[in-house]
């Protein structure tokens, strides 16, 4: 497993989803105990105008990955996931957590399925036991 935790960014019309933001401070608190990197990425059709994402950089995460390309620009569900699937394959991380957003509901059980990993959805809190990562559901 990667050293690192990815976190996907749901991006659209020059903004951060606020649910996407709202993943990065817990996520944020796992990695610094499980002495790992907090990564997010986001797919983007302009990356002229992430500079506030880029902010999040030095506050939350410890990088921001965007894979730029024009064809981002309207959300496809097949696109986005054959990208992300071919990302984590290449990347290897520790965990790849999605916000409970419309895009990452639509995307996380289809990057699973593809990788052939188990998923855990609607998590509303996690505990970490040694090297372990438990994530809490209603």
């Amino acid at each position: 497993m990667g050293d690192f935790l990815f976190a996907y960014g749901e991006y659209h019309t020059g903004k951060l989803h606020p649910a996407s933001l709202e993943i990065l401070t817990p996520l944020r608190e796992i990695a610094d105990k499980l002495q790992k990197r907090l990564i997010l990425f986001m797919l983007v059709d302009d990356s002229e105008r992430l500079k506030e994402v880029r902010e999040l950089e030095k506050a939350l995460c410890d990088e921001v990955w965007y894979l730029e390309n024009r064809e981002f620009k309207d959300f496809k569900d097949d696109l986005f996931g054959k990208v992300i699937v071919n990302l984590i394959k290449e990347t290897n991380p520790y965990g790849v957590f999605f916000p409970a957003t419309l895009q990452g509901m639509a995307l996380a059980p289809r990057v699973a399925g593809e990788l052939e990993v188990g998923l855990c959805a609607h998590v509303n809190s996690f505990e970490i036991e040694g090297e372990t990562l438990y994530m809490l559901r209603p």
